[in-house]
């Protein structure tokens, strides 16, 4: 999935990859959709989120761990991306988004993307 960091001056796209490890448990790897044009897999890992869940049905709770390259990311643009990614992901509205994005990206709009990301602004 692409996700945009949104920035004042606009937008960073970001690659956004999750990796199953187990029914409760996985990660999130994102780099920057530009490091991934220009070296594919060996693009290096910006930012890793790794989330547990556990607990989400004895205690509704989820655990997750963030690591990230901060000569490339301030703590605050980890913070913009995982709630961004979180909402695509565990929310169901959000969903349809990585939905749309995997299985008919032919038909993505981007533009109405960025619109739900942050309704303030027109695209």
């Amino acid at each position: 999935m692409v996700v945009p960091l949104l920035k004042e001056y606009g937008f960073v796209n970001y690659i956004v990859q999750y990796e199953s490890t187990s029914n409760e448990s996985g990660r999130f790897i994102i780099t920057p959709l530009a490091e991934y044009q220009k070296s594919g897999a060996a693009a290096p890992v910006r930012m890793l989120a790794e989330v547990w869940g556990d607990l989400l049905v004895s205690h509704n709770l989820g655990l997750i761990r963030i690591s990230f390259d901060e000569e490339h990311l301030s703590r605050g643009d980890c913070n913009k991306l995982i709630r961004t990614v979180l909402n695509l992901y565990c929310m169901e509205a959000g969903y349809k988004w990585v939905y749309a994005f995997n299985h008919t990206p032919q038909l993505f709009d981007f533009d109405a993307f960025l619109t739900y990301l942050n309704p303030k602004e027109s695209y």
